[in-house]
């Protein structure tokens, strides 16, 4: 169908009311935005000052005026506190059990700011804290934490520690660091002597293990099982399995690995 000139020119007037649309939207989300951010920084200034609190947690005896509706969007446990009808009719104080005051005042900083100081003398007690009040954020920032802090002494332990709060991807880091490094860990880790059987068997056994030959790895066994002999001797034939006895040469097998007694 043949279009009229009149016709022909509202193609653009659409497309340039498109645009005006389109960027009047993207503006108003930066403000959006940025008002957010204003406000919960208003929001702890005011919390600071006592101002405007509708609830008060208590840890290990020191009380932190808070804003029930930041607490909540910062955390599912604080949501489920705060909405239960006992709480809204009754009490506007709440102790929080097995929590320091110190830790608290890092999640309530958390709540308004979401940004935490973590560091070394913290992040063993405060990662257990974050997760137990369900704040993914700070777990996350622990994770980045301690996967930057990754080293040969310390990356097995890290490695159990993430496990324990199923901490998936920052465990997957530092098994990755362990493999990767596993030839300097066997020389000078002492966190090696206290895997157990199960954890022993993953590592040795694991087909990404950088192992340049066999002889480190059939030294770790006998390193491990040195530490507690009388309990661990039993598990020789497990974790030689893990071992490729083949590939060690004939002098090394004679020398070493035949007159080794715990065999």
């Amino acid at each position: 169908m043949a279009m009229t000139g009149n016709s022909a020119r509202i193609d653009p007037i659409l497309q340039w009311n498109k645009r005006m649309e389109s960027s009047s939207h993207t503006t108003l989300d930066a403000c959006q935005r940025k008002i957010s951010a204003t406000s919960c920084d208003v929001l702890s200034e005011l919390r600071q000052r006592g101002q405007l609190c509708d609830a008060v947690l208590k840890a290990d005896g020191v009380e932190f005026p808070i804003h029930r509706p930041i607490m909540s969007a910062c955390s599912p446990y604080f949501r489920a506190l705060f909405t239960n009808g006992l709480y809204e009719t009754e009490q506007k104080t709440l102790e929080i059990p097995g929590i320091s005051a110190k830790m608290m005042e890092i999640v309530v900083d958390f709540a308004y700011t979401r940004e935490a100081s973590v560091t070394s003398d913290n992040v063993e007690e405060l990662l257990p804290v974050a997760d137990q009040l369900h704040i993914v954020g700070l777990v996350k920032a622990c994770c980045k934490f301690l996967k930057a802090k990754l080293a040969i002494d310390n990356c097995i332990g890290i490695r159990n520690f993430a496990r324990n709060y199923f901490c998936t991807l920052l465990a997957n880091d530092a098994m990755r660091f362990v493999l990767r490094n596993f030839s300097e860990i066997c020389e000078k880790s002492n966190e090696l002597l206290t895997l157990t059987l199960e954890e022993m068997v993953e590592i040795l056994g694991h087909e990404e293990l950088n192992a340049k030959t066999e002889e480190p790895v059939f030294e770790t066994v006998i390193r491990w099982i040195d530490h507690d002999v009388q309990n661990r001797r039993q598990h020789i034939f497990p974790l030689l399995r893990c071992t490729r006895l083949c590939l060690l040469s004939t002098t090394y097998f004679v020398e070493k690995v035949n007159v080794t007694t715990n065999i």
